[in-house]
């Protein structure tokens, strides 16, 4: 195959030291070192990993074990070695005012009702966080009330089981608190930030509270969450009617800049492995490292899709919420490992609300509902039931030759199915494939078929889902991503040379192996053993030379004078390396 390439990469600086710091360097320049390939258009392909948990999940706690009735769950929480959910019940045969309730685990199986004596006729608790010293939980007094506006009721507790109220100052009557979140100050001084209704308010010891100042076009909007992490804070809201969101950001709880108008998941933020998780009841979710650059995650597997809440834990990211359609509601769980391919199922019993709030230990997650107090549990140990797609992640094919791709998965329960693509690429038409290509399903198998006509690569999802009764309980659904690669079908002729007076262009032709390119990638499994491994054989696929990684998802690869990655550390994007001689001389592949 005939490659022509005009290269337009920089030296690489005598300061970089080690590979991880030239990747750094280079993401760092925004990828300005490219190539431009003419004759064919190919992208390499990553395997994304599959969701290990959770495969199973049985309901642990119901109102009717207890002489409790009507309780609304509506946050759960882990630290010190136990589980803490909060929400507010009625007194069974009492239909009287609402009482706030605590309920705690030691495992996440066994549940006890630790309420406090507060001696509150009526209040509610909405949210209950760990800082890593003590559980906070805050809700609303109904006795000390103006109308519909409330006292604050915070609430401490160094073990979970035994509680004390905090009497504090600055906080005004509110109709009811949505969230917490515990950070610092930016100076190493503790950081509480409370959302409730049109106002945030900030605190360093619970006690005395100050208003945030908020800043211009943000005053109306109502502050549905904050979170914590990577020294940041971040606040999400919409106006009464939805249609107006923002997202603010803040290094200490006092001073806010908006930061996004759109694309903003305006009901919850969480932050969980090292990113927010930007949550839209019915709209988009989105998820951020840096709080600046923020990519919309949303599973597509049910359309009327309520997502509330997200957890990590187990390498597995797992969404609580519900789902809307024929007459009734149902809890569900979204999987994933990736963010990008997914599996979901319908939780047992949960008739109306959904998944509120999870949090896991070290054995499993927990997820509580906001109908009948019902708490859920599924241990790690369930991973074996995960389903998981069994067909390639991958998918090469050549203009003008007849492709056939079957969509499998394993998992699953009896029955048929519908099976759906869609293509993800944003430029094109939803649903439309690239030309030349059809999907079809019969007889409960999907296929992807034809001969394409243009070269190009293109993500596509693939959805398996239930034909019927998908609001039956356990009924699980499934979606992946896919690389679809078309190479163009080109006519090898010799390596040949030509130069002018004004321009040079090198025509080169990858072959089947290459004794210093080999080389080059023994000595970088040898000095790097954690970014690649374990070794595999040396591949030709379009325009690369390559190897793949699979224990971190990796690709290294020589495309005629240039060595590229593409993985995890460049964000899964091609990253052109410099050129591959300054690489054979490091490497003594001479």
């Amino acid at each position: 195959m005939m490659i022509s390439i005009n290269h337009n990469c920089g030296s690489i600086p005598g300061s970089i030291a080690n590979w991880r710091q030239l990747l750094r360097y280079k993401r760092g320049r925004s990828l300005i070192c490219t190539a431009s390939l003419v004759l064919v258009v190919v992208a390499l392909a990553v395997v994304p990993g599959v969701a290990t948990a959770q495969g199973s999940w049985s309901q642990v706690y119901h109102e009717d074990q207890h002489a409790i009735k009507n309780i609304d769950l509506e946050s759960v929480t882990h630290g010190n070695g136990r589980f803490v959910a909060v929400g507010h019940a009625n007194l069974k045969g009492n239909s009287g005012n609402r009482q706030p309730m605590i309920i705690a685990s030691s495992d996440g199986t066994s549940w006890t009702d630790v309420s406090p004596a507060l001696g509150v006729n009526g209040g509610y608790l909405w949210e209950v966080i760990h800082t890593g010293a003590q559980f906070v939980a805050v809700g609303n007094d109904s006795t000390k009330a103006t109308g519909y506006n409330e006292e604050t009721l915070i609430l401490t507790s160094g073990d979970g089981l035994d509680w004390q109220r905090v009497v504090h100052s600055g906080l005004p009557l509110y109709n009811f608190w949505e969230d917490i979140a515990y950070g610092s100050d930016g100076n190493g001084n503790e950081r509480y930030v409370l959302a409730a209704d049109t106002s945030l308010y900030y605190s360093s010891d619970l006690v005395n509270w100050s208003e945030v100042s908020k800043p211009s076009g943000t005053n109306g909007l109502y502050w549905n969450a904050v979170a914590y992490g990577n020294g940041q804070f971040v606040a999400v809201g919409k106006s009464g009617s939805g249609y107006v969101t923002a997202r603010m950001v803040s290094s200490d709880g006092a001073d806010w800049s908006v930061q996004a108008t759109s694309e903003v998941g305006k009901d919850t933020v969480e932050f969980v492995n090292a990113r927010f998780i930007n949550i839209g009841v019915g709209g988009g979710t989105y998820t951020s490292r840096d709080t600046v650059t923020w990519e919309e995650v949303t599973p597509k597997l049910i359309t009327a899709t309520t997502i509330y809440s997200v957890d990590y834990a187990n390498d597995t990211y797992v969404f609580g919420g519900g789902a809307v359609g024929t007459g009734n509601s149902s809890g569900y769980v979204w999987v994933t490992a990736d963010l990008k391919n997914w599996w979901q199922e319908r939780i047992n019993g949960v008739t109306e609300g959904g998944i509120r709030s999870l949090a896991h230990d070290d054995s499993g997650f927990v997820g509580v509902s906001d109908a009948d107090g019902m708490i859920y549990y599924s241990s790690f140990s369930s991973a074996s039931s995960a389903p998981h797609f069994t067909s390639t992640k991958s998918i090469s094919a050549t203009t003008g030759a007849p492709l056939t791709y079957t969509v499998s998965a394993d998992g699953l329960p009896v029955g048929t199915y519908y099976y759906h693509t869609y293509n993800l690429d944003p430029s094109t038409a939803s649903y439309k494939l690239p030309a030349g290509l059809q999907f079809s399903a019969s007889s409960g198998v999907g296929v992807l078929s034809g001969t394409p006509t243009e070269a190009g690569a293109t993500e596509l999802r693939f959805s398996i889902r239930p034909n019927s009764g998908v609001y039956v309980d356990g009924a699980r659904a499934i979606e992946a991503e896919v690389m679809l690669v078309i190479g163009a079908t080109v006519t090898a002729t010799t390596s040949t040379t030509t130069t002018t007076t004004t321009s040079t262009t090198t025509t080169t032709a990858i072959t089947t192996s290459d004794s210093k390119s080999d080389c080059l990638f023994d000595w970088a499994e040898a000095s790097y053993s954690t970014l690649f491994s374990p070794a595999t054989a040396s591949m030709s696929f379009g325009p690369y030379y390559l190897r793949y990684y699979s224990q971190t998802n990796a690709y290294l690869a020589v495309t005629v004078d240039s060595l590229v990655y593409l993985g995890p550390l460049s964000d899964n994007k091609i990253l052109d390396l410099g050129p591959a001689t300054t690489w054979y001389a490091a490497a003594s592949c001479n």
